[in-house]
């Protein structure tokens, strides 16, 4: 396939379809920032670490719904998700 075919056709399906699922990835998406702060001597140091985490029923999207099963995908193309991540920020609660 070449870069040329179909190359204005993502952005204009993102245009059409990003208004209807913002609302949900708004809801099922977290920034979360970790600060540590000391001292060398005087001299003030520190370090900030962010991290997305992401819970997606949450957003209520449900992968049972729609023809894009997420997870499936995933899966047949070698990715998933960690195992044991568990539900460390209380999405849901």
């Amino acid at each position: 396939m070449t870069e040329g075919m179909g190359g204005g056709l993502a952005p204009m399906l993102m245009s059409m379809v990003y208004p209807d699922i913002k609302p949900m990835l708004e809801a099922s998406i977290r920034k979360v920032t970790v600060k540590v702060e000391w001292k060398e001597g005087i001299t003030p140091r520190d370090l900030a670490v962010t991290q997305y985490v992401t819970d997606p029923q949450q957003g209520q999207i449900d992968g049972d719904a729609g023809a894009l099963d997420a997870g499936a995908m995933l899966n047949q193309f070698g990715g998933g998700t960690t195992p044991g991540a568990g539900n460390p920020l209380g999405f849901g609660k």
